[in-house]
């Protein structure tokens, strides 16, 4: 554990104003900084940071936290690698508490095993010998082996006794992931024996772990991981992480031959390390790159995996795009194939549109429309866990637009039937403006600003930035159409008809049934707004 003095002058020292200032500008606004907010794009300032530039919080998208929260949601550091971090931008010594050096202990294991791996491979044994041959023929040079830092472990307990002589005992090389014991003859044997070995690294350099591949492919599993330790958590590690520093845009491949391959031909690439890619994963990459870009294998596999991914973005605050392969291809295979310049000109394309692009390719299917009822309701409730995911209310506004357009168009033959539902009429806009309380409330609603279309919720959060209401919103009683009502009220009523154009992409249904549907929601909506 690092000690609690290590921790109160890292505390003490630290400023969340110079960590923030790298993603956003900040200016004094009375006894607080403000600047855009670096969670989300807006275009008037709504992030402040308080007077004692320890807590920040967004008006538009709610975020919050102290110096650690932003640490975990920009650049995906636990606790204790954020006081790393910190210790090391303002020159720090970290001291540990000698209960539990474990960590510290962990990376000098990873460290000289990583040694012995890549002295294996460079030795002129038949087995090194094969594994070298194996990495020719993938096309991975000696200089890239050496980029890499790949090594090899050959059959028995080499690295287990290489590590035994170093002053580490059977415990220690055990909880770091490195023995196993053979299921032939019960003896202790290297953890990764006769595999080629890829490290895994942090932004550090430092050697959390391994992945190994069998350089035989009769043999199984074809990969394997370290095992959890202290230090290697697979579900939040990134084979190539330690190569990048700020780029563009981060490709993110399946593979480590992918990344090697994409590093060779001049893209910055990562892979997950033999797991789907997960939201820590994606936090991670939030500090290296303006741009991720998904490309996964051309295969049912690979479509799946995309999916998965698909359904991670939604929760990114930077873009995010995917590029979609040739069936059978993975993006090694591609690039040795087709090259750079036809990799580069393959088309980006938005999560949405490939989350039901991979969804038609894995059901076998060219278009929606030939979509099954329950194929379309397991599609239907995909889309709804990634609407749901998405925190910026005009980012969700966007999305929904996109897919009811794929709707629209596919499932209703008669273009007449395609009006837009309207909730953007002079009475519902001119009730908001009138009355500050009801556009407070409204404005305060996830649900609401998200549901309502793009233009109408810029415009209603503008004006809520620049009034404020003098009174409660239940305080409030409004008369319309007859009746009295509150600004809770009116909220409640415009939520029904939400909801009920919402049925449109949540109940497929008979054709008849929808076209029904339809032009009752578009009577609704384009009535008397606040009429029953």
């Amino acid at each position: 554990m690092i000690s609690a003095s290590t921790l109160d002058e890292v505390k003490s020292v630290a400023k969340l104003s110079d960590l923030v200032k790298d993603y956003t500008s900040l200016k004094r606004s009375g006894n607080q900084l403000s600047g855009l907010c670096p969670f989300h794009s807006e275009k008037t300032p709504s992030f402040f940071i308080d007077p004692t530039d320890s807590f920040y919080f967004c008006f538009g998208c709610g975020a919050k936290g102290n110096i650690f929260t932003f640490l975990k949601e920009k650049k995906g550091l636990d606790f204790f690698s954020a006081i790393e971090f910190l210790a090391k931008k303002y020159g720090i010594s970290i001291v540990y508490e000698q209960k539990s050096d474990n960590r510290e202990k962990f990376f000098e294991i990873n460290k000289l095993a990583k040694e012995f791996f890549v002295n294996s491979l460079r030795d002129n044994t038949a087995h090194s010998q094969h594994a070298k041959e194996y990495l020719q023929n993938r096309g991975v040079s000696t200089n890239l082996q050496e980029k890499f830092e790949i090594g090899f472990s050959g059959e028995g307990a080499h690295c287990v006794k290489f590590l035994l002589q170093r002053g580490f005992s059977l415990d220690d090389i055990r909880s770091s992931g490195l023995l196993r014991y053979s299921p032939q003859t019960g003896k202790v044997i290297d953890f990764f024996s006769e595999r080629i070995i890829f490290p895994i690294k942090d932004r550090f350099k430092r050697v959390l772990g391994f992945g190994g591949r069998v350089v035989n492919d009769n043999h199984s599993p074809k990969y394997l991981n370290s095992p959890d330790t202290e230090v290697f958590k697979k579900s939040k590690l990134l084979f190539g992480l330690d190569l990048i520093e700020k780029a563009p845009e981060v490709y993110v491949v399946e593979g480590y031959f992918d990344v090697i391959t994409m590093v060779e031909n001049g893209f910055t690439a990562i892979c997950p390390c033999g797991s789907a890619f997960t939201v820590d994963q994606l936090k991670v990459l939030e500090n290296s790159a303006s741009s991720v870009i998904f490309v996964f294998d051309g295969d049912v596999a690979g479509w799946k995996a995309t999916l998965k991914a698909c359904l991670v973005s939604c929760q990114s605050s930077v873009n995010v795009f995917f590029k979609i392969l040739d069936d059978g291809y993975d993006p090694d295979e591609f690039l040795k194939t087709h090259g750079a310049s036809r990799f580069k000109d393959l088309r980006l394309i938005s999560p949405e549109e490939c989350l039901i692009k991979t969804f038609t390719n894995i059901k076998g299917k060219q278009e929606i429309s030939q979509l099954s009822r329950v194929e379309f309701n397991e599609l239907n409730e995909l889309i709804h866990s990634y609407l749901n995911g998405l925190k910026n209310p005009l980012v969700k506004a966007q999305s929904k637009r996109f897919f009811n357009s794929i709707f629209n168009e596919t499932l209703f033959s008669d273009k007449t039937e395609q009006t837009e539902v309207n909730l953007s009429d002079d009475s519902f806009l001119s009730i908001c403006k009138k009355y500050p309380a009801v556009l407070h409330t409204i404005v305060s609603d996830p649900f609401l600003i998200g549901e309502l279309p793009s233009d109408i919720s810029v415009k209603l959060i503008k004006w809520s930035r620049e009034v404020t209401p003098c009174v409660k919103s239940d305080d409030l009683i409004i008369e319309i159409a007859g009746k009295k009502l509150t600004a809770s009220d009116i909220t409640e009523f415009i939520k029904k008809r939400i909801l009920l154009r919402k049925t449109l992409q949540s109940k497929p249904g008979d054709l008849t049934d929808r076209i029904s549907l339809k032009r009752r929601a578009v009577r609704l909506f384009t009535g008397q707004t606040l009429k029953d």
